[in-house]
């Protein structure tokens, strides 16, 4: 469905659990470079804030903009993507996960963050499932 809409070179999901503090990729498309399951504590940053607030899709474009916001951004590059697509999933309120879609610079237009927007039901559906399930469900 990302990579048919607003397209997609990477595509991750991070649940987000603001009481522990911490990010848990709960799916990639690219599982050797980006392995599901992995936990990080949530960063101090600009991106994080936004996200956070549910201020809508945050677009860093360009290999500046991600150098200046990802501490990955080496491995982004080699996966030849320059611009990532956050993309906040919220549910009744509270911030539960963040969609994230990555391609080359200038990819995502105006017309293709609103197709992003649209993923937003389906992965609100997949973070609630994970949530209620878990690792029980498997596909």
């Amino acid at each position: 469905m990302a990579a048919a809409g607003p397209g997609v070179k990477l595509f991750t999901a991070l649940t987000i659990d603001q009481t522990a503090g911490l990010l848990r990729r709960s799916f990639s498309n690219m599982p050797d470079a980006y392995p599901a399951k992995g936990t990080k504590k949530i960063a101090d940053t600009t991106i994080t804030g936004h996200l956070l607030a549910d201020a809508g899709p945050v677009l860093s474009d360009g290999r500046e903009a991600v150098e200046a916001n990802f501490y990955d951004h080496e491995l982004i590059f080699s996966l030849g993507c320059e611009s990532c697509l956050n993309v906040p999933i919220t549910v009744a309120g509270e911030v539960i996960g963040s969609i994230n879609l990555l391609h080359a610079a200038g990819h995502y237009t105006p017309e293709r963050i609103e197709a992003a927007k649209a993923l937003r039901l389906p992965a609100v559906a997949a973070f609630l499932i994970e949530r209620q399930w878990g690792d029980a469900l498997t596909v």
